[in-house]
């Protein structure tokens, strides 16, 4: 009798949180078909969660992988559950309306890898006091090695072996950049410190993973002429709210040099219109400083207010989605895929794929009318006058193709 009831609660619980995943898909601008296709998927989860005993409420990856490789290739749903891809989206969708309800983190049925991941992620955030697309780094990361060392079982850390550490390591980063070979090392490393700091693991660890060597001034950085940065301001439409809103982020990063996670991060409150100040309070330095607010810039954030931004909006952040779901916050991926769509229409080289090329020529602008490094470090939020120096460097390839004009030169 307990277990008929407690399948009768698991039911009655289910209907209601499909019902208010249904309202929340509709709120957020998603097309009734696909609302439909989510909500088929969503209820075959149920009926096979049901069905192995699964308490709802938990969702975790494992499960959602679980019923899509036990479920799909035998569905006899009617209607039948959607692909793969589309089911593992609905799903997900499902997951996040029960984090959002408290309702998915009981400990006997969490996920072990996501458990420790998030655990890693608080010390991060409130030991280390690092910025959130650090700590966002990290964890892709962490998640990685984890899943490759455990899979979807407990997580033994007393199992963990230098020559494990190195191997993977060193796979991992093979063919990688410097700086993207240097960024998972230090990621790893950084899990490593947080065992030491949990008492998991014997400080000797620490020195498995050597700190990979960055050359900061070995290189200049690549800037926008003039003609570049035309290209580039002239490619977005202005006609729709997705271009107004793409324009402002792009000038947001020409004019101040603001990072992705800086544009993405931006709120209503941070512009101080009467003073003509944007406060920066969630860089990546988590010091806050104010800029002055460029007047092209003010202009085209105007612009994207009044005829652009979703009128209705609740949230407090400046630039908001105009796909499905509609009004939600950008990230800082979603700055950068804007930008990179834009450099495509303007005729970039495919290798410019961030938005440092847009810090990077507003720093050079600034030092070519006057500022001095100090000036410049404090706008671009540098903890370091080092890290500065770097726009000193002279362009000697560009300098080059300069001087071959002469004719003194060519004989």
């Amino acid at each position: 009798m307990e277990t008929k009831n407690v399948v009768r609660w698991s039911e009655r619980f289910a209907e209601t949180l499909l019902s208010s995943l249904a309202s929340q898909l509709s709120s957020l601008g998603y097309a009734a078909r696909t609302i439909d296709l989510y909500m088929r998927a969503c209820r075959g989860f149920v009926k096979w969660s049901l069905k192995h005993c699964e308490p709802l409420p938990v969702v975790t990856n494992d499960s959602i992988e679980r019923f899509l490789k036990e479920h799909l290739s035998s569905c006899d749903c009617h209607p039948r559950c959607p692909a793969i891809h589309t089911s593992r989206a609905a799903v997900r969708h499902l997951r996040r309306l029960c984090d959002s309800r408290h309702g998915c983190d009981g400990t006997n049925h969490s996920d072990p890898i996501e458990t420790e991941v998030e655990a890693f992620d608080q010390h991060l955030e409130e030991v280390r006091g690092l910025a959130s697309t650090t700590r966002h780094r990290r964890k892709q990361c962490i998640r990685e090695f984890l899943i490759s060392r455990f899979g979807s079982g407990p997580v033994r850390t007393e199992l963990l072996r230098p020559q494990d550490l190195m191997g993977y390591v060193s796979t991992r980063v093979r063919g990688s950049s410097p700086g993207t070979a240097a960024a998972f090392a230090g990621s790893i490393r950084s899990y490593l410190k947080y065992l030491q700091f949990r008492g998991d693991i014997d400080p000797g660890y620490l020195c498995v993973i050597p700190s990979l060597p960055i050359y900061r001034l070995a290189d200049y950085p690549e800037v926008l002429s003039e003609s570049q940065v035309s290209a580039l301001t002239g490619s977005f439409d202005l006609h729709t709210p997705a271009g107004m809103r793409d324009h402002a982020m792009a000038l947001c990063m020409l004019h101040m040099g603001l990072r992705a996670g800086e544009v993405a991060s931006l709120e209503l409150d941070d512009i101080d219109w009467r003073g003509a100040v944007i406060r920066l309070n969630r860089g990546k330095t988590r010091r806050c400083r104010e800029l002055p607010l460029p007047t092209t810039c003010g202009t085209s954030i105007v612009r994207y207010l009044k005829h652009g931004r979703p009128p209705k909006a609740a949230q407090r952040r400046l630039f908001l989605r105009h796909t499905v779901p509609v009004g939600i916050p950008l990230a800082a991926e979603n700055v950068r895929g804007a930008m990179r769509r834009a450099y495509g229409r303007a005729g970039f080289p495919p290798r410019w794929t961030g938005t440092h090329v847009l810090r990077h020529t507003a720093a050079t602008r600034m030092l070519e009318n006057g500022a001095t490094l100090k000036e410049l470090a404090d706008v671009l939020g540098h903890q370091s006058i080092d890290t500065t120096a770097i726009y000193t460097k002279v362009n000697f390839v560009a300098l080059e193709t300069a001087t071959l004009r002469w004719p003194e030169v060519r004989s």
